[in-house]
């Protein structure tokens, strides 16, 4: 796979200048490129570029917005405000780059997750997408000895 994208991004960078690459996955060929480079300046001109394209379709958009924190964390250091909200996909990319920054609030963000009520998605609450029944734990109870294996789960979520 790593393969195919190296070569995806040799295409794009190629066809730079032609109309064919003007389109939303290559854009985001270019932001990965730049990205595994960490030139996050690049990364955000690429982001810009590729704003045009974000209203197509709801995944374009959450594409967008997801690369838009992400960039921005790593440029400034700093989670950014002012994010759109996602639903849980959010709470994941707010806890993964909390965890970066080893901020005490990682560990109920991933908590939060776990307690997600059965059929709520980003989309709103549908049994056919999410069947399940999630448990809710709160924090007090991973102080029980019966969620010793819960509590082992989230410190090691919490080590990233």
């Amino acid at each position: 796979m790593e393969n195919k994208v190296a070569q995806a991004i040799n295409v794009v960078k190629n066809n730079s200048k032609k109309s064919n690459s003007d389109f939303f996955d290559a854009y985001i060929l270019l932001i990965i490129d730049s990205l595994k480079k960490n030139d996050f300046d690049k990364a955000d001109i690429f982001l810009d570029q590729s704003l045009r394209f974000q209203e197509d379709n709801r995944i374009n958009l959450v594409i967008f917005e997801s690369l838009k924190q992400y960039i921005y964390t790593f440029k400034n250091k700093k989670l950014l405000p002012n994010k759109k909200n996602f639903g849980n996909l959010s709470l994941i990319a707010e806890a993964f780059q909390r965890c970066y920054y080893n901020d005490q609030r990682t560990s109920s963000l991933f908590l939060n997750l776990i307690n997600s009520q059965q059929g709520v998605t980003a989309s709103g609450k549908n049994l056919n997408v999410k069947s399940r029944i999630d448990i809710t734990v709160s924090p007090n109870d991973l102080k029980n000895p019966n969620f010793q294996v819960l509590k082992t789960y989230v410190n090691e979520l919490h080590k990233c």
